[in-house]
């Protein structure tokens, strides 16, 4: 949904799949691959994720994510 959107406003998104029921928008990725490790993404690189309710610079995600779950807890 959230890359529909992103799309819808003009910007070149993708799905990344975290598990079969938890994926994310990314935009200013080049369609290769990668780093696992995503606090090695480029800074140009930002990911939405509307489940967590998180939008912000990839490199920045595992952090924001870690922060949220312990809220959740």
């Amino acid at each position: 949904m959230a890359k529909l959107y992103l799309e819808d406003e003009g910007f070149v998104a993708r799905t990344i799949d975290f598990k079969a029921d938890h994926s994310a928008a990314v935009i200013g990725a080049d369609f290769g691959g990668l780093p696992a490790d995503m606090t090695q993404w480029e800074p140009s690189i930002y990911i939405c994720d509307p489940r967590a309710n998180i939008a912000c610079r990839g490199s920045d995600y595992p952090d924001q994510f870690l922060a949220k779950t312990a809220k959740w807890q």
